[in-house]
């Protein structure tokens, strides 16, 4: 954590860890995780009231050198579109000689995850109250959450 601390205090920004029931016992890990995303993101929306959108990022995806620009390009979509749920960086299938159209989007109804866009209205009008207390990217994925509307990521 001294790391973590050390890189916040150099770029002069704030940190807020989340010192709720994740480090008592009786959680399982995915239980913890699930109640630590929920604590990011609605920290993260609570505390910048004009972001329209939260970037989340796992901590071992690694980046390509466009993802922050391919985000920001495709993100309008998620306004644009009510059919459309995320914006992905995300392709379990976007290797060298298995991607045919390298700059194509695709949309599917299976959450990608990893790296993605969530919007503001979605989050805090539908999935925040709903957050589930385990394994919540499978939740995610549930015809039940996405109500069929679909997530964009790209072919490569």
């Amino acid at each position: 954590m001294a790391d973590v601390a050390a890189v916040v205090k150099e770029n002069s920004i704030s940190l807020v860890q989340n010192h709720g029931s994740l480090r008592r016992g009786g959680l399982d890990g995915a239980a913890r995780i699930a109640q630590h995303y929920k604590f990011a993101l609605s920290t993260g929306f609570d505390r910048f009231p004009s972001a329209n959108a939260v970037i989340i990022v796992e901590d071992d995806l690694l980046f390509s050198p466009d993802f922050y620009e391919y985000l920001t390009s495709v993100a309008p979509i998620l306004d644009a579109d009510s059919s459309t749920f995320v914006v992905s960086a995300w392709n379990d299938n976007g290797f060298h000689g298995k991607v045919l159209e390298p700059y194509a989007i695709r949309r599917t109804e299976f959450f990608p995850g990893l790296g993605w866009i969530l919007t503001r209205k979605l989050y805090k009008s539908e999935l925040e109250e709903k957050w589930p207390h385990e394994h919540w990217d499978h939740w995610l994925r549930s015809p039940e959450t996405h109500q069929n509307r679909e997530s964009i990521y790209p072919q490569v």
